[in-house]
């Protein structure tokens, strides 16, 4: 999509002209450096972005919207020139809350990617709960990042807050459209599920899970009919964090499943381990100095987006491995905060759960140090990041990727 990276740069930058006490909302930008050549300056620049914005109609009535997008390289034509660009919609929303009987009573009607398993909205919206996300599944493309389970289509959900309790539940019915389900189920998808979330000094949980039914329109034979629902899939997902994020460890757990058939027909998905999403990350925390160890297995392609996961965060590009992500606590200097660190990460490239015994170390192995830091900056959080790729400066080929550099900017508006 051409014409649109200027307009949008400057868009996720600039303060809108109605803030004010209605208005909130985040801006992110992220610089992506690639050279593709070890020992020749070839570089490349692409950006990612996004801008998320809520507008509080009333005291009751809220709408949200974001949008996301990536360029391609920049510098390939001249950096001052128009280049092909991924824009999205990731959501657009309209939320109803009230208060009666001890409980805040909240109605939402959504289009695209809402409150994600994975993400953090729903805890963080309805319970108030500072974001615990890993730090390598952090984006720059708003929702259309990487979580346990996307919740996306069009649809409405209803959620009750205790008022005396850290418990929210809540209940979603959406449709996802013929084009984004799977290549086996080309109908619309119905959508029905259960949220759960809570929290307390040692325990933080979002989960979510339901049934999908494919609304088919053929039978067996190739008849119309008006509605044939003779498939059944279960999904799940959830998010949850073990003991206190200051005690001397703590766990971050997320899992997501997608189809699932609980009854099955010869049009059913059959379900594979491969599209499992499982990340762990242990927290080890003695105050001054931090170790996270992560594992993680993401799908190439989750099936209510039908996109690839991979190379939506920072860091992670293979579908199946580790991290080591040593850092201190903040420091300061002046008015400033800081963090600094390194992460080692070990990747398994194009391996997943179903051709592991296919593993060739020598081949499919990619080792990389990731020194990075993250600074406050005029209200907001400066990364910056330097990808350096072990295996790559060890192959003797020229051809590869062995430097990126990361620069990005987020700020809350």
């Amino acid at each position: 999509m051409k014409k649109i990276v200027k307009t949008a740069i400057i868009m996720l930058f600039s303060t809108p002209l109605f803030a004010a006490d209605f208005f909130s909302g985040e801006a992110g930008l992220m610089a992506n450096f690639e050279n593709q050549e070890k020992f020749k300056f070839d570089p490349t620049l692409c950006f990612d972005g996004f801008l998320s914005g809520q507008i509080a109609l009333s005291n009751a009535l809220s709408v949200r919207g974001e949008f996301s997008i990536r360029t391609s390289d920049l510098l390939e034509d001249g950096i001052m020139q128009e280049v092909d660009s991924i824009f999205r919609i990731n959501e657009l929303s309209a939320t109803f809350t009230k208060s009666f009987g001890g409980f805040n009573h909240t109605l939402s009607a959504f289009k695209g990617c809402f409150e994600s398993i994975g993400s953090g909205q729903f805890i963080q919206r309805h319970l108030g709960v500072k974001p615990y996300g890993s730090f390598l599944t952090n984006s720059f493309l708003g929702l259309n990042g990487i979580y346990a389970y996307d919740l996306y289509g069009t649809g409405g959900s209803y959620t009750i807050t205790s008022k005396r309790l850290p418990l929210a539940m809540g209940l979603v019915i959406s449709k996802t459209p013929e084009d984004q389900s799977p290549e086996d189920e080309i109908c619309p998808l119905l959508n029905t599920d259960l949220r759960f979330a809570y929290y307390n000094s040692v325990l933080m949980i979002d989960a979510l899970a339901g049934i999908t039914a494919p609304l088919r329109t053929t039978n067996d034979s190739g008849e119309d009919v008006v509605l044939l629902i003779d498939t059944l899939y279960f999904h799940t997902g959830i998010d949850l964090h073990l003991l206190s994020p200051y005690s001397p460890v703590s766990f971050l757990f997320q899992a997501g499943v997608e189809y699932f058939p609980l009854k099955k027909t010869s049009k059913a998905v059959t379900f594979q381990n491969d599209s499992v999403y499982l990340l762990e990350e242990t927290r080890l925390n003695s105050g001054t100095a931090k170790c996270y160890i992560t594992v993680f297995h993401i799908p190439e392609e989750l099936g209510n987006l039908k996109v690839s996961k991979i190379g939506k965060s920072v860091f992670i590009e293979e579908p199946l491995g580790a991290n080591i992500r040593f850092f201190g606590e903040k420091l300061h200097t002046k008015n400033r905060e800081y963090d600094a660190g390194l992460n080692v990460m070990a990747g398994l490239k194009g391996i997943h759960f179903s051709n592991i015994n296919d593993l060739d170390l020598n081949k499919d192995l990619n080792i990389k140090i990731i020194p990075f830091t993250e600074i406050d900056v005029n209200n907001g959080r400066l990364t910056a990041a330097l990808q350096v790729s072990i295996t790559e400066f060890a192959n003797n080929e020229d051809e590869g990727s062995a430097l990126k550099l990361h620069l990005g900017y987020k700020k809350e508006l």
